[in-house]
């Protein structure tokens, strides 16, 4: 039995003999799969069939629908909701990519960042335009407006039950987006919202044993919503359950923390890690889900993320440079360098990004070098790869908002042709 399963099984041990503490934070790396093991365990906490939690009794079923009165899951905005292929060709059997772009362009979804093609599982992103009413204090989705704007809209029916399934069907969940406010916790900003967290906490349940608020990403509370939360955590609630998942839990007050009892989630055994290509796609080969996986830290969600098309065009580019620093003059990869640099725009947070993207793939593909002249023996080889590995690593590590990330990225091309053998290039 491994770590993750020993704690599930803790955890039903917990919940079996009502020893479950009435506030759990749920700690460990982005992307880890904390959102999944916080609804397991409230799936788990209400469940009434046999082998917690069941997924086939009606509190499981409605929970992990996000569809349930006794369930409150306070989730940001930005984070990708995945929906499976099967399920969109269900609803546009004329074409996903065709009515994606259309309910894009009418302003309920953001622009897609992957090519639908491959995909077994597709990350859409909510325009927060479009369900966030404007107002004093803590945005609120406006559950009524959303609706109106989508019956309003010259999408076609199919569109507009898709958009009802993906955003209006899950009423549980309760979106915010960019913090938490006081506002979705105790309605104290003037908003006009029903039940906030900690009146939902102190109703009765509705239909199960238990009444669970789950808030991901619980660090992005502000002080005022997590000094507000204290007294519940306090005194909680009878029969109240609430679940924070947090990936930088420094962010919380150590009052929060001191009053919750916090799990660690584990990484996830390499083997399951990669495995995890077939819940994201249709097909990929081993190679290429491994290169997302270094690019994306390890994180399966994240590395599902990246765009494949995107993925080859700036392999694509990065080989290119490498190649004309090693068989090219000067003069010739001069050039060659500033078209690779002059896409980075400076100052901003896209242009930072799209610098540390292209410098993770020279990473990679220096470490490919590496790996296989130390596989062969050639000890040189090796040590330029290794050097100039090195050099990509400083730059990474001095590219942040604020930095002149072209002049960096100028010095970085000067030490790859130095680095590079010159006995190799034309013209030197």
């Amino acid at each position: 039995m491994g770590r993750a399963d020993r704690m599930r099984a803790t955890i039903i041990d917990r919940i079996e003999s009502d020893t479950l503490t009435h506030a759990v934070l749920l700690t460990g790396a982005r992307g880890i799969g904390k959102s999944e093991m916080a609804l397991w365990i409230a799936a788990a906490a209400v469940c009434e069939g046999g082998d917690r939690p069941c997924r086939s009794c009606e509190p499981c079923r409605a929970f992990h629908a996000l569809s349930d009165l006794d369930l409150r899951l306070v989730r940001p905005v930005d984070r990708p909701i995945w929906v499976e292929r099967e399920k969109l060709e269900r609803f546009f059997p004329g074409g996903i990519s065709a009515a994606l772009d259309r309910i894009v362009e009418a302003g309920f979804l953001l622009p897609l960042r992957v090519a639908t093609p491959r995909r077994a599982r597709i990350p859409l992103l909510v325009d927060p335009d479009a369900i966030f009413r404007r107002g004093r204090g803590s945005p609120r989705a406006d559950r009524v407006g959303l609706e109106r704007k989508v019956q309003e809209s010259s999408l076609s029916t199919e569109e507009k039950a898709f958009l009802h399934d993906l955003l209006q069907s899950s009423f549980s969940v309760e979106w915010y987006r960019t913090t938490i406010g006081i506002g979705h916790m105790s309605g104290g900003d003037g908003s006009s919202a029903d039940a906030p967290v900690i009146s939902f906490l102190g109703r009765k349940p509705a239909a199960r044993r238990r009444k669970v608020v789950i808030l991901e990403e619980a660090e992005r509370m502000t002080e005022e919503a997590q000094n507000s939360l204290l007294k519940t955590l306090e005194e909680p609630p009878a029969d109240s359950l609430l679940i924070l998942t947090s990936s930088r839990r420094e962010g919380l007050l150590d009052t929060i923390r001191s009053r919750c009892e916090e799990v660690r989630i584990p990484m996830l055994p390499a083997e399951e890690i990669a495995r995890s290509a077939a819940r994201y796609f249709v097909e990929i080969d081993r190679e290429e889900w491994e290169a997302l996986l270094l690019l994306a830290e390890g994180v399966p969600g994240d590395a599902a993320q990246i765009d494949l098309e995107r993925y080859a065009e700036e392999k694509r580019k990065a080989e290119d440079l490498l190649a004309a620093a090693e068989t090219r003059s000067f003069h010739d990869f001069f050039p060659l360098l500033h078209r690779w640099i002059d896409e980075v725009e400076e100052g901003g947070k896209e242009g930072v990004d799209l610098a540390r993207w292209r410098l993770a793939l020279l990473l990679l593909l220096l470490r490919e070098k590496a790996l296989s002249a130390a596989a062969s023996g050639d000890g040189s080889c090796f040590a330029r790869a290794d050097g100039v590995f090195r050099a990509v690593h400083r730059t990474v590590c001095s590219i942040r908002p604020g930095a002149n990330v072209r002049l960096l990225m100028e010095e970085l091309g000067g030490e790859l042709w130095k680095t590079a053998p010159a006995a190799g290039r034309v013209g030197s």
